[in-house]
């Protein structure tokens, strides 16, 4: 059985300098707080994941997360040195604090939307791989 996420709990990815790609944070089950939601400090984020906040433009955010948050954030841009590679960052916070960060590139694609479904190229593939390991 696969434990249930606990408030608080993370799941972070980091490119090889140890640069934030992904950020995903439980949040709380339940909250009885009243409080109007607010913006954080997305500067943090950003330099986490090592961009100049400035740089990037905010634009209507398209993606959503897969956890439950009050706002949501997104901005278009470049990654540094590679002006002609096209970026998004959605981005997302409950109560004030970042709950998603997503450094979304041009060839990424939405994953929940439908069936993950192999390409005739990849079930080729795998038949003859899985054949390779007959006797």
């Amino acid at each position: 059985m696969i434990p249930q996420p606990v408030f608080g709990e993370s799941q972070v990815w980091l490119d090889g300098r140890g640069r934030l790609l992904v950020l995903e944070v439980i949040p709380p089950q339940v909250d009885e707080s009243t409080r109007e939601p607010q913006a954080p400090d997305w500067s943090v984020l950003f330099r986490e994941a090592g961009l100049d906040p400035a740089s990037w433009t905010p634009v209507d955010p398209t993606w959503t997360p897969l956890l439950y948050a009050d706002m949501r954030a997104a901005w278009h841009g470049t990654l540094p040195g590679r002006p002609d590679e096209a970026m998004r960052i959605e981005a997302a916070a409950y109560r004030g604090r970042p709950v998603y960060w997503h450094l979304i590139r041009h060839w990424d694609r939405p994953d929940r939307m439908v069936p993950y479904t192999r390409s005739p190229g990849e079930r080729v593939g795998m038949s003859l791989a899985s054949r390779s390991f007959l006797p």
